[in-house]
């Protein structure tokens, strides 16, 4: 879970949201829900999130920014997930 956070964090860190700076992201949103922990809400931000460069590149060319919102949602989301749950997040083993 931490890994999406940083993932989806790096997304927005940049001015621009091109369709290329999402395959990490859109990644790791696809193994959190093969993984199987995902609530409903979850489930439908990962399906946004895979989604998102369609309507990213069909609405820039417009200029307009809507599909840009659903990384910074896809944030909070998990922020909150692992504010409730601090179980969720993995601590590496010492060697």
């Amino acid at each position: 879970m931490t890994r999406a956070l940083f993932l989806a964090c790096s997304a927005i860190a940049s001015p621009y949201l091109p369709a290329h700076d999402l395959r990490l992201q859109t990644f790791v949103a696809v193994a959190l829900l093969a993984r199987g922990g995902l609530d409903a809400p979850g489930r439908r931000l990962v399906q946004l999130v895979y989604w998102t460069p369609a309507p990213q590149l069909a609405l820039g060319t417009y200029h307009l920014p809507g599909p840009a919102l659903i990384a910074p949602v896809f944030v909070a989301y998990l922020l909150i997930r692992l504010r409730a749950s601090p179980g969720l997040v993995s601590r590496p083993a010492l060697a």
